[in-house]
């Protein structure tokens, strides 16, 4: 099973779902939503803002399975979605999606096998062999890459974590950091490659203040990786000490924050990338329950009251009264004016591509655009008659919306003959007969995506 610095990580059942964590507290201008999700297995965001997580039953009475939860609000897929199962009963992992989103890899702790799912040719799963070491007490996985990444390992439950580089295509796997006197801890990544480690102290019951927010230089690792040194804590900076818990770690891209969660005092810390750590959102309970996994869809904007980017934390909470009850939960400011969601960042020829859009009650009377532009300057619009080339409204002189309006608006299978490359996607809204013009808009939303050959 799992190591987890956490006391309820094998507690009995009978909380129900969603009903012990109802009144997590968060700052004003934020909201927290249960999604009925039991993802103990770990989860992680999918390029288009849904969910892939891992269920798994804690009494081992069903198998264990990897699905995907609609979490962008786009309806797809219309219930959880089973895409791989164990055909067994397996302890909980993690799940961690590639940068680019075409790689899941998973784990399970019975045998500490670690797989990789391919997300862009319908879930086929490989299992990762390794090749120059073992996974054996695996905790945590941050990617480096698309196919290099970090695990963090607590091989035969000892008292010193390692820091494992794995090449998932090759399996080769180098230990590149080694923590002593702690158990497994969580890793994360930023752009430029740094590594993020939380250490805690290697004795039961954990204290407060007994955990630290380590950071490892990119700089360092490569050379690790290319003279086979071994880092040790002296080669780290410390980012943050006298943490309470460090159950999972999370950097936020657009701010370069960074959030800590305590499984055992029930609190998520945010420690900002300029400023001192503080608390983020709470839900005290008995000693040993708390928040686990801390994910984040970065909506490219400070993830702050007022910051309607579209940016979620999703995260669970624990209760020691029964693994049943755990929930999936999602912390968010206000949602943008507008906001449109594609069923994929990288379609191909022949596949399908939907587009759902969401615009928030406002008052002002508007025409709404909806315009692709893709390599070549492609301009094409989307109408009531479907899509025309061109920049065309959606709808015109609209008196205002009394409330929210959420729709599918296309729904398409990408044709053979469609360049390939980037396209940008705009859904905005303009002052009624105004010029379209994307610094004038009311409200809008921006996304790209990728068409790829087949």
């Amino acid at each position: 099973m799992r190591i987890a610095i956490c006391a309820a990580a094998v507690v009995a059942a009978g909380c129900a779902a969603g009903a012990c964590a109802a009144g997590i507290s968060v700052p004003g201008g934020f909201s927290a939503s249960a999604t009925g999700w039991n993802f103990m297995g770990g989860f992680d965001y999918l390029p288009n803002g849904d969910i892939i997580g891992m269920h798994a039953d804690p009494l081992l009475a069903e198998n264990s399975w990897i699905g995907v939860a609609d979490a962008n609000g786009d309806g797809i897929p219309a219930s959880v979605e089973k895409v791989y199962d164990f055909g067994m009963a397996e302890w909980a992992g993690f799940v961690k999606v590639s940068p680019r989103g075409t790689t899941a890899v998973f784990c399970e702790s019975t045998n500490y096998k670690l797989y990789a799912m391919d997300l862009d040719n319908n879930y086929s799963v490989q299992e990762i062999i390794p090749d120059g070491g073992t996974f054996d007490g695996a905790f945590d996985l941050a990617f480096a890459g698309e196919t290099s990444c970090y695990v963090s390992a607590n091989p035969g439950w000892s008292k010193t974590n390692e820091i494992l580089h794995l090449d998932i295509v090759t399996g080769k796997v180098k230990k590149v950091a080694s923590i002593p006197d702690t158990y497994s801890g969580p890793v994360d990544t930023d752009d430029e490659g740094n590594l993020y480690y939380v250490s805690g102290k290697a004795h039961y019951p954990v204290e407060k203040g007994d955990f630290t927010l380590l950071k490892f230089d990119a700089a360092k690792l490569a050379e690790a990786l290319e003279d086979g040194r071994v880092l040790a804590r002296g080669d780290a900076t410390t980012v943050a000490m006298g943490l309470d818990g460090g159950y999972d770690v999370a950097w936020h891209a657009s701010s370069g924050d960074l959030f800590v969660s305590d499984c055992n005092h029930g609190t998520i810390v945010r420690i900002p990338a300029e400023g001192v750590p503080a608390e983020f959102a709470s839900l005290p309970g008995e000693d040993g329950e708390g928040f686990r996994v801390v994910a984040f869809f970065d909506g490219g904007k400070a993830f702050a009251r007022g910051e309607r980017s579209g940016c979620t934390l999703a995260t669970d909470y624990l209760p020691i009264a029964g693994n049943q009850g755990l929930d999936v939960y999602r912390i968010s400011p206000p949602p943008p004016f507008v906001n449109a969601v594609v069923s994929s960042k990288r379609p191909a020829a022949g596949s399908r591509l939907a587009l759902t859009v969401t615009a928030q009650p406002q008052g002002t009377r508007f025409d709404g655009y909806i315009v692709l532009l893709g390599p070549g300057g492609a301009a094409y619009s989307v109408t009531g008659r479907g899509l025309v080339p061109g920049v065309a409204p959606y709808v015109s002189a609209v008196r205002g919306l009394a409330t929210v309006f959420r729709d599918r608006v296309l729904d398409m299978t990408v044709p053979s003959g469609a360049a390939e490359g980037k396209w940008k996607i705009y859904a905005g809204l303009m002052r009624a007969r105004a010029k379209p013009d994307t610094g004038a808009a009311l409200a809008l939303d921006e996304l790209e995506v990728e068409v790829v050959g087949k």
